[in-house]
């Protein structure tokens, strides 16, 4: 960052019950501006020559330097001004590049869509923990345009776990590991407030309130109407089922749905065996052995498969 500039007396003067000041032309830098053909001179001229009265610059008070109001301030020039009015800004560079490009996209004399999307990459390259959707909203691009540039741009970029969204937030980037929050909060406290929920787990409102109805709709209580108490295969099978790690992920689900088809409990397969004809006892005795010779096989399967993996 460049050393902070020393002025004389009467350089700045505070303009009373404000937090605008008067400062001295000579002592302003150029602004390190977005606009690939610098300043409009037809805009210039017109803002000379207007009667009206033209709002503060935005000064980066560390350097000096115009981050928006180049136009004005070449307009006081022709004026002969000696002086202009000022507002200051705080903050690093790249945040003061940031201010600049988002006052130039709502106001003023537009930027063109190049130098948005030229910007963006800046942006990117000095600010790479900003969100997609931040960097849209202070450049005026949509978000999957802002992707595009950041893919573009990423490969030597050092990438960070985390955004700074548009409110000012930081969330982990990785959505899954904030999805599975959300359901690990809810397996501990299922009745949480959505607004505490989607705070605490680093997600929207929308986002928690979609999880939480999904692994509601995913319960699959047994013994529901019944006295019978769930045996151990059903006990299983709940635990298995409220795991964040089965329900966060598609083949999870996929896995899930199919366990509490082919779930079978004793006190069913007794109930309809009873009205089975016996002419097809031998057919189901030996699907029967079929499908446990299958389950057998999938077990031994699975507990190959840990094995290997530790």
């Amino acid at each position: 960052m460049s050393a902070e500039r020393s002025f004389t007396a009467g350089d700045v003067v505070p303009i009373s019950t404000s937090a605008r000041y008067l400062v001295s032309i000579d002592q302003l830098l150029p602004a390190d501006s977005p606009r690939s053909n610098g300043e409009d001179r037809k805009h210039i001229a017109r803002l000379a020559e207007s009667e009206a009265e033209l709002p503060p610059i935005l000064v980066h008070r560390n350097t000096m330097r115009v981050i928006d109001g180049m136009h004005r301030l070449r307009a006081a020039r022709l004026r002969q001004q000696d002086r202009i009015e000022v507002e200051f800004f705080d903050g690093s560079q790249a945040e003061a590049f940031l201010r600049g490009v988002e006052l130039n996209t709502t106001h003023g004399l537009p930027l063109t869509l190049s130098d948005r999307k030229a910007a963006a990459e800046r942006i990117i390259d000095s600010m790479p923990e900003l969100s997609d959707r931040a960097i849209a909203a202070s450049t005026g691009l949509s978000g999957k345009t802002i992707a595009a540039i950041r893919k573009r741009s990423s490969a030597e970029i050092p990438q960070s776990n985390v955004r700074v969204g548009a409110d000012g937030r930081r969330r982990p980037l990785d959505r899954t590991q904030r999805r599975r929050r959300v359901a690990e909060l809810l397996a501990g406290s299922p009745d949480m407030p959505l607004r505490a929920l989607a705070a605490a787990a680093e997600v929207s409102i929308s986002t928690a309130h979609a999880i939480r109805k999904r692994l509601r709709e995913m319960d699959c209580p047994v013994g529901v109407g019944s006295s019978e108490q769930p045996d151990d295969a059903s006990l299983l099978l709940q635990q298995l089922t409220r795991d964040p790690a089965m329900r966060l992920n598609q083949q999870g689900r996929d896995l899930l749905r199919w366990l509490h088809t082919h779930s079978i409990q004793r006190d069913v397969w007794t109930t309809l065996i009873a009205a089975v004809p016996p002419h097809t006892v031998p057919v189901i005795t030996e699907l029967a052995s079929k499908n446990a010779k299958e389950w057998r096989a999938l077990a031994s399967y699975i507990d190959s498969a840990s094995a290997t993996a530790e």
